[in-house]
């Protein structure tokens, strides 16, 4: 497959430079701009849950396009193991992480208040959050970086 090396990068820069975008420049520009810091949490929520999905689906068009071009070898390769983990990452996230924030929002909501052990609940996956965001950052930028810098690189090898 001729463009299979460029679709490749092509679905990485959307996939890593998205992330880096949301989480580095517009969610604490939102924060830094904006007064009422629910509301910039609830945007840059909405935004990190966009990009979650952005992730998974070019995680899995990686995944697929390297199938596609070496068929199960592919999952021998460590560009492979690295997408899987930041899938992983990103699914764990939004789909255990980000649920049990918005249950402690709601219940926020519902009481007027924060119980300082749901307040502490609250920050505690905040923290998880973010740090799985971080890392799967970094995990990217290896991903851009390592694949940019050496010749043939691609999901192929």
């Amino acid at each position: 497959m001729k463009y299979a090396p460029a679709i490749e990068r092509l679905i990485l820069v959307i996939w890593v430079g998205g992330i880096w975008t949301v989480g580095f420049l517009v969610a604490p520009t939102l924060f830094g701009m904006l007064e009422n810091r629910a509301v910039a949490g609830n945007i840059a929520g909405n935004l990190f849950t966009s990009i979650s999905y952005v992730s998974l689906l070019c995680g899995f068009m990686l995944l697929t396009l390297a199938f596609v071009l070496q068929g199960a070898r592919y999952i021998s390769h460590w560009r492979s193991w690295l997408v899987l983990a930041m899938l992983a990452l990103t699914a764990i996230g939004q789909f255990v992480v980000t649920p049990r924030m918005h249950e402690l929002r709601l219940a926020r909501l519902a009481e007027k208040s924060f119980e300082p052990q749901l307040l502490e609940q609250f920050q505690t996956l905040h923290a998880i959050s973010s740090s799985l965001f971080v890392l799967t950052s970094i995990l990217g930028l290896v991903l851009v970086v390592v694949g940019a810098t050496q010749p043939g690189a691609d999901l192929r090898r």
